[in-house]
C-alpha cells in the first residue's frame, strides 16, 4: 500500500530525540530485573557450538566428495557400491582383482621353506 507525501510527514514527521544513559533515568524504588533461572533443555547435549557463516571448515584442506562417482569394486560399474551389488557372488571371480594391500599372509615370502 502507497501512502502520499502528505500522510507519510505527518506519520514520520516528529523528531523523537535520543535517551540519556541508564545513569540518568528516573529511579523507580523496585527491585532491579533479574534474569530467570537457568533450565537444562531435554535431550543430548551438542557435542560441539554452532559455527558463524564466517568461521571456515575444520580441515579447509580436505575435499568433499559431492559429485564423485562411485565404483563398484566387485564388478566394475559406476552408480552403486561392493554392499548394494546385485550381481551373483559366482559369477564374479573373487580372486581377479586385489582388494587392498593383504594383512602380509604369504604375500611376496615362501610359505613352506624347500
Amino acid at each position: 500500500m502507497w501512502y502520499s507525501k502528505h500522510s507519510f510527514l505527518t506519520a514520520y514527521g516528529n523528531i523523537m530525540h535520543p535517551m540519556n544513559g541508564p545513569d540518568m533515568w528516573e529511579k523507580s524504588g523496585k527491585d532491579p530485573i533479574k534474569p530467570p533461572d537457568f533450565k537444562r533443555q531435554p535431550g543430548r547435549p551438542r557435542k560441539a557450538r554452532r559455527k558463524e557463516a564466517d568461521e571456515g571448515a575444520k580441515k579447509p584442506f580436505k575435499l568433499s566428495k559431492i559429485g564423485v562417482k562411485m565404483t563398484c569394486r566387485r564388478c566394475g560399474i559406476q552408480r552403486h557400491n561392493t554392499r548394494t551389488c546385485k550381481a551373483p557372488v559366482d559369477a564374479l571371480s573373487a580372486s581377479s582383482r586385489g582388494k587392498g594391500r593383504g594383512r602380509g599372509k604369504g604375500k611376496g615370502k615362501n610359505p613352506t621353506p624347500t
